[in-house]
C-alpha cells in the first residue's frame, strides 16, 4: 500500500520545491520526469496518488492517464491533485478534472499548509481505498466459498439416488400445524414417490385422504426434535416408502427434512413370501390332517391292510 505522491511538475524548480515542502511535513513524495514514469509508478505500485502541474498535461498525456484510470479495479479511485496557474481558466481545469475523476484543484502560488493538507487528504483517501480492497477481497472470497459450497450441495442434492424434500408446516382451517407445503425437493423425489413437480404443493391438496396419517408421523418430529425412521404406503401412487425425517433448526422455521426411497419391490416380495409361507403351512397342515385321518382309519379297521 504505497503512501507517497508521485509529482509531475516539469517547469523550473517546482517539483523540487513541492517535494521539499512535503518532506518537511513528513509526507513522502517522488518526482517523476514524464507521464510514462508516472504510469510506471502507479503500476509497480510505488505511488498512492498524483500531484500534477497543469503544464504537464498535454492532450496526449491526459489520454494516457485516462486509460490507466479507466482500468482501475472497482475499489480504486486514484486521488489526483492538480496544480494550476489560472492561465487556462477554471472551465478548462474543471474539464480536465471531469476526465480524470477524483481531482482536487489547487491554484498557485501555493500556501504550504494548503499543499500539505491536500497531500495528506489524498493519501488518507488512498489508504481507505486499500482497506476497502482487502474487505472486498475477503468478502468476494467468502462469497466464492459460499457459492462453491452451495454448488456442491446442489450437485449432491440433484444426483443422490434417494428422494429428498424439505417440508414447512402451515396453519389451516383444520387447526395449527394442520398442513405443510413442500419448499424444496430433488429430482429423485418424483422417481421414488411418483408425484412430479411437488415444490409448492400442499399436503392436503396432494393427498387429501392420507393427509392426517402423514401429519401424525411428521408433527411430533417438529414439536419434539426427535428424528424418526418408518415405512408407510403412499396410497395415492401405490408406493411403499422407507423414510427418515429430522427437524431443521431453529424450531420456529417449522421445517423438517425427509429422506426416503421406494421399497415397493421389496415390500411386494415380503408380502409374496408371507403368502407363500401361509400357503405352504396350509398345505402341510392339510397333508398332516389327511395322513392322520388315514392312520386312524387303518388303526380302527378290522380289515387286513
Amino acid at each position: 500500500m504505497p503512501q507517497q505522491l508521485a509529482i509531475l511538475a516539469p517547469s523550473g524548480r517546482d517539483a523540487t520545491v513541492i517535494r521539499g515542502i512535503l518532506k518537511g511535513a513528513s509526507v513522502s513524495a517522488c518526482v517523476e520526469p514524464d507521464m510514462a514514469t508516472i504510469i510506471q509508478a502507479l503500476d509497480e505500485p510505488r505511488a498512492g496518488g498524483l500531484l500534477l502541474a497543469e503544464e504537464a498535461l498535454s492532450e496526449e498525456a491526459i489520454i494516457v492517464l485516462e486509460r490507466w484510470i479507466a482500468g482501475q479495479p472497482p475499489w480504486s479511485d486514484l486521488p489526483i491533485i492538480l496544480l494550476t496557474r489560472g492561465r487556462t481558466g477554471p472551465e478548462a481545469n474543471l474539464a480536465i478534472a471531469g476526465r480524470l475523476g477524483n481531482v482536487t484543484i489547487l491554484e498557485r502560488p501555493l500556501h504550504p499548509v494548503t499543499l500539505v493538507s491536500a497531500a495528506r487528504a489524498a493519501l488518507r483517501a488512498r489508504a481507505r481505498q486499500h482497506e476497502a480492497e482487502h474487505y472486498i477481497g475477503d468478502l468476494e472470497l467468502s462469497e466464492q466459498r459460499l457459492r462453491d459450497s452451495e454448488a456442491k450441495y446442489r450437485d449432491l442434492f440433484n444426483t443422490m439416488d434417494e428422494g429428498f424434500c424439505i417440508i414447512e408446516f402451515l396453519d389451516g382451517p383444520e387447526g395449527e400445524l394442520s398442513d405443510y407445503v413442500h419448499v424444496e425437493a430433488n429430482e429423485a423425489y418424483a422417481r421414488h414417490a411418483g408425484i412430479p413437480d411437488v415444490v409448492g404443493q400442499r399436503l392436503r391438496e396432494m393427498v387429501p385422504d392420507e393427509a392426517d396419517d402423514w401429519l401424525e408421523r411428521y408433527r411430533p418430529v417438529l414439536l419434539t426434535g426427535e428424528p424418526i425412521r418408518f415405512e408407510q404406503e403412499l396410497v395415492a401412487t401405490g408406493r411403499h416408502l422407507e423414510l427418515a425425517a429430522f427437524r431443521l433448526e431453529p424450531k420456529d422455521r417449522r421445517q423438517i427434512a425427509v429422506l426416503f426411497q421406494d421399497v415397493t419391490a421389496r415390500r411386494q416380495a415380503e408380502i409374496a413370501l408371507q403368502q407363500l409361507n401361509a400357503t405352504l403351512e396350509q398345505r402341510i397342515n392339510d397333508a398332516v390332517a389327511e395322513r392322520k385321518l388315514l392312520a386312524e382309519l387303518v388303526e380302527g379297521t378290522d380289515a387286513i391292510v
